[in-house]
């Protein structure tokens, strides 16, 4: 057995402390953790509509329903030119 150097004997309680120190403040760490916790009292706010629920189709063949002509409505007024160049 050797007898330890003042080198050595610095770097193993450095070491020491060091370990120390990481081990208090992974308790410390805990304990907030535990005490504090990640609770929240906040709802979430009630899913809204966007949007209207339109009528049902008038003079709809039965193999069109749920298309896109069963789902919108389309009137003359809504309908615009296309630019087919």
């Amino acid at each position: 057995m050797t007898l330890p150097t003042p080198r050595t004997a610095g770097l193993r309680s450095a070491a020491r402390m060091l370990a120390t120190a990481a081990a208090l403040g992974g308790a410390m760490a805990c304990v907030g953790l535990a005490t504090t916790g990640c609770s929240t009292d906040i709802k979430a706010p009630a899913p809204t509509t966007r949007y209207s629920v339109l009528p049902a189709a008038v003079n709809l063949p039965a193999f069109m329903e749920g298309t896109i002509e069963d789902r919108a409505l389309i009137t003359p007024e809504s309908q615009q030119p296309m630019n087919v160049s």
